[in-house]
């Protein structure tokens, strides 16, 4: 490797970018306020949900990439190229209270031993019998890099091809966090003047490690050129998801805290962790405009994937069903189940590329 001048390139670049959305089963809900026994429970006329009213984490969030190469020989044959970009973190609220939504409700299956399982409601806020707010926020961050040596195999005509072969780390996070607080209004619902705080929380983290190889393409026609990157990568994927709830209550003088959530319970709760065999495919796109001297703009496409990532909605009970007997007599539930889906990653970039 040599530190001279022409031995170098690289390019930094802006990214927006668009990722696959996520879809967690209704968490908030509301409906009339005639009858609270039925009130923002799925399937009821009238019944709206809230949160989420459609998959989380598709807006466009900016990102950028740095990609820094080296010519391992003066022919220029042989490069080593490292990348490095993120995508920015992705976010998504809901808040509300009795003041702007008068029923506020939380849906689940219940499932409790002894009674027919239906669907039910955790009566959050509702006219005379009790009030309060609730918080949900869910985030979602990405970023990776590599490291390739790229071969040359084939040019003509102004084109060349390279192959490339090397190292490969991509990591997404994600974060679901469920919070309420609620006073009871009416005896029916629990002593009156009794507040309950109740959160849920659901943290996920998968990283790969792994070998890549693929094909790099560029071809130069005068102030113009065109390049092409086609790669997969395989290997190691740790998933870990951190499941955490908590209940705060108070009556009077009386104070009780539980580790228990609505969505988290000792069913559920707790870290796990797990490794399995991963890919992480790649394809980009760009076109460059040589305007100075050993400068280029560029713009181009790039799509990126991890199959089997694990997402907060993967974590969810799909049919929430809480097991509220105590202590639990029947079925454990809910239960956790660790589905995982392939998420993927794409936009457009603009950037100016140093060329030697």
């Amino acid at each position: 490797m040599s530190f001279r001048r022409d031995r170098w390139f690289g390019n930094a670049e802006l990214l927006l970018l668009w990722r696959r959305g996520d879809l967690p089963p209704p968490l908030v809900t509301t409906g009339p306020d005639d009858d609270p026994n039925t009130a923002g429970e799925l399937g009821q006329p009238g019944t709206e949900v809230l949160f989420p009213s459609s998959s989380l984490h598709r807006d466009m969030s900016v990102g950028g990439r740095v990609t820094l190469g080296t010519w391992l020989d003066g022919r220029q044959y042989r490069s080593l190229v490292l990348r490095g970009w993120l995508a920015g973190e992705e976010t998504a609220s809901f808040n509300a209270d009795q003041t702007t939504v008068p029923v506020i409700t939380r849906p689940f299956f219940n499932v409790t031993d002894g009674i027919t399982p239906t669907q039910d409601t955790q009566t959050i806020a509702f006219p005379a019998r009790a009030e309060g707010s609730i918080g949900v926020r869910a985030s979602s961050e990405v970023y990776g890099a590599d490291v390739s040596v790229r071969q040359f195999m084939y040019g003509k005509y102004g084109a060349t091809v390279d192959f490339l072969y090397g190292y490969q780390f991509m990591r997404l996070d994600e974060n679901l966090h469920i919070s309420s607080d609620s006073v009871s209004l009416d005896a029916d619902v629990a002593p009156v003047g009794s507040t309950f705080a109740i959160d849920d929380n659901f943290d996920i983290e998968n990283e790969f490690h792994g070998a890549q190889f693929g094909l790099a393409s560029r071809y130069r026609e005068r102030c113009w050129s065109f390049n092409a990157l086609a790669k997969v990568a395989f290997g190691s994927l740790a998933r870990r998801s951190t499941l955490t709830g908590s209940t705060f209550a108070t009556n009077g003088p009386s104070e009780s805290t539980a580790p228990e959530g609505l969505l988290v319970q000792d069913t559920n709760s707790g870290t796990f962790t797990d490794h399995t065999f991963g890919w992480i495919p790649e394809i980009d796109l760009s076109i460059g405009w040589q305007r100075w001297p050993c400068w280029e703009a560029t713009f181009g496409y790039n799509i990126i994937a991890m199959t089997d990532a694990v997402r907060a909605s993967g974590l969810i009970d799909p049919e929430l069903a809480v097991n509220l007997a105590d202590p639990i007599t029947g079925q454990a539930s809910p239960r956790l189940e660790t589905r995982d889906s392939t998420f993927y990653l794409q936009g457009i970039h603009f950037g100016m590329q140093y060329v030697y």
